[in-house]
């Protein structure tokens, strides 16, 4: 039976679930061990570790030349929210 679904599943969506789960278990693990450290000592959270590992698997695939301009779209929004600069 497990070898029926697998089979439905691309191996692509596996590829990918997996990279998010350990991602976010490494942001999980860095953010247990510097909970009690300063904000300023640590670098991302959980969210930052998926975000990276997102980015190298679509790196991976070797599309990343397609989606460039939205990537730096998103990545100027988020920036300018974060040091709260102008439009």
């Amino acid at each position: 039976m497990p070898e029926a679904i697998a089979h439905l599943i691309p191996p692509d969506l596996i590829r990918f679930l997996l990279t998010v789960v350990f991602s976010l278990l490494v942001g999980l693990e860095q953010r247990r061990r510097f909970i009690k450290e300063e904000f300023e000592s640590r670098f991302g959270t959980d969210r930052t570790f998926t975000l990276i590992g997102i980015l190298g698997y679509i790196h991976g695939l070797g599309n990343f030349d397609e989606i460039k301009i939205q990537l730096a779209v998103i990545l100027d929004k988020r920036i300018r929210r974060i040091f709260s600069l102008p439009t």
